[in-house]
């Protein structure tokens, strides 16, 4: 199955800037291309064939390697699909950018040998995190998934080190500090949104039953007044942090930290743009402004909410136990605030 072309950039007037971001995107989201086709499952295998060589250093392999070890792969496992066209489904991964194909002339000792070369493939740099991607979602366990209070006594220690490291105009510190920064919150984002999706789910899936719902109602409890009390606990002595940061100098810190980003390829202009963005996040966050409170405030009231409305869930399945009552129409009042 060959790739759909695609048509670049958009009709209408487009700058320079924009037809290249356009046209990265557009690449970028070609990647992911055979992931709707039929052959999806072979396409998967065979990139798990080159991802599996790459760890153990092997990086280019012929068609023949290939097939020997999907081969391989399908007499242990029947359920892996076979290919019939292999040369075909190796050139539509390049195609779609996940596979780069050259000739292999190292072996090559006459003019007739060169002439019936092999091909050789290897994933490309992009086609390797694209694939990894793909694997992160396939093992991905939502179910596990849990709120991580403790992030918050990291954050408080970051800013008051940003704090120092600004007022001594310490561009790798600060650069260091604020990417820390920006992947805990980014984590705890993340995780805070996964578990309400996860009770959520609860109430939504057609496999929930009162007996899942019960069994788990402590930990549920737990975890969720856990996490209030360190919002509780946190919220402010971070908030009057990040005001201290603020209080050495916003564009001083955006710019030690533009300064140290090691982009390559980024422009000072978009260095300062990304760290800006970072910073700003980090201030909506715990300090929020006239229009809008707080993301941590809003969070802890969202905690607060959902530890009551799971009390008031507990307390009619377990009525509903009782009385004979259709599970379905008490959980579903758990999606109400999920």
């Amino acid at each position: 199955m060959q790739p759909p072309s695609s048509d670049g950039a958009a009709d209408g007037v487009v700058s320079p800037a924009a037809a290249v971001a356009a046209h990265t995107l557009d690449h970028r989201l070609r990647l992911f291309g055979w992931l709707s086709g039929p052959d999806r499952q072979l396409y998967l295998w065979l990139l798990r064939i080159f991802d599996r060589a790459r760890r153990t250093y092997e990086v280019r392999l012929t068609t023949e390697q290939v097939a020997a070890a999907l081969d391989e792969l399908t007499d242990d496992d029947p359920t892996i699909p076979r290919a019939s066209d292999l040369p075909g489904s190796l050139d539509a991964l390049v195609d779609w950018g996940v596979l780069d194909r050259s000739q292999d002339s190292g072996r090559v000792s006459s003019i007739a040998e060169y002439r019936r070369r092999a091909s050789v493939y290897q994933l490309t740099e992009l086609g390797f995190v694209a694939h990894n991607a793909v694997e992160r979602v396939i093992a991905a366990r939502p179910d596990e998934a849990q709120l991580k209070a403790i992030a918050l006594g990291t954050i408080l220690e970051d800013l008051a080190a940003l704090k120092e490291a600004n007022l001594a105009g310490d561009p790798v510190a600060v650069h260091r500090l604020l990417d820390r920064l920006h992947g805990v919150l980014t984590d705890l984002a993340d995780r805070a949104a996964r578990f309400y999706l996860v009770i959520g789910e609860l109430a939504r899936t057609e496999d929930a039953r009162p007996e899942t719902f019960l069994r788990h109602k402590d930990l549920l409890l737990d975890h969720l007044r856990t996490f209030h009390a360190e919002l509780s606990r946190y919220g402010p002595l971070i908030g009057a942090a990040v005001q201290d940061v603020q209080a050495t100098g916003e564009d001083g810190l955006v710019d030690l930290a533009a300064q140290a980003d090691p982009s390559p390829f980024a422009t000072p202009v978009e260095r300062a743009a990304r760290w800006r963005e970072h910073w700003d996040g980090i201030v909506a966050w715990f300090v929020g402004d006239h229009e809008q409170t707080a993301t941590i405030d809003r969070l802890d009231a969202r905690t607060t909410s959902a530890i009551a409305d799971l009390a008031s869930l507990l307390r009619q399945v377990t009525e509903a136990r009782r009385s004979g009552v259709s599970r379905d129409a008490q959980l579903r009042e758990l999606a109400a605030w999920c």
